[in-house]
């Protein structure tokens, strides 16, 4: 049974002028489901995060709702480098890992992208995958391909919640040292790596 670790980001707006939002931080762990039914991003194209000018770029993926997140509202995200921005570029939600495709390098991709929406108003739900993404750094280092992770962002209409579930990985051998960044968050506006 696959077990994940959930994080919950619950952003809750302070009425205040000046105040960012009050930002809520939880773990959970659960058994992982991968997205079923959703429509698959980029179909057969593989894809990277490192060059600025691929399919990846400037992904536009509209919500159906608004969240709120730094003081703005955000009825589209953008996949722009793995991360989702939200207006103004203004991250919203991303991981410090260079990531892309397995298949890079190949004309067959082997690291989907997938996106569902589910639920009614006003409990929708946005869910993106990235299923077995590689590490650009692996490729780079040692020219493989081999270590993957999958990993889900959640956003919630309702309660303006955003969540991380981490799926599968294979980490094999020693610890690549390329994931001594790995880090999964949030950051305000002017804070873009």
């Amino acid at each position: 049974m696959k077990k994940i670790t959930t994080i919950f980001l619950s952003l809750a707006a302070l009425v205040t002028t000046g105040i960012n939002a009050q930002v809520n931080f939880s773990t959970s762990t659960g058994t992982y489901t991968s997205l079923t039914g959703g429509t698959q991003l980029m179909k057969d194209s593989v894809w990277s995060d490192f060059l600025y000018d691929d399919l990846l770029d400037d992904m536009v993926i509209p919500l159906g709702f608004k969240i709120k997140y730094n003081s703005t509202e955000h009825d589209t995200l953008y996949l722009y480098d793995c991360n989702i921005l939200g207006n103004d570029n203004e991250l919203v939600f991303g991981m410090g890992l260079d990531m892309t495709d397995r298949g890079y390098g190949t004309s067959q991709s082997k690291s989907p992208i997938y996106i569902k929406r589910e639920g009614s108003t006003p409990n929708r739900i946005v869910k993106i995958e990235f299923r077995n993404v590689g590490f650009y750094d692996e490729l780079n280092d040692n020219s493989t391909l081999n270590d993957s992770i999958t990993v889900q962002y959640w956003f919630y209409e309702n309660g303006n919640k955003f969540e991380f579930r981490a799926g599968p990985s294979n980490i094999g051998g020693t610890y690549p040292t390329y994931l001594n960044f790995f880090t999964v968050g949030i950051l305000g506006k002017g804070n873009m790596p």
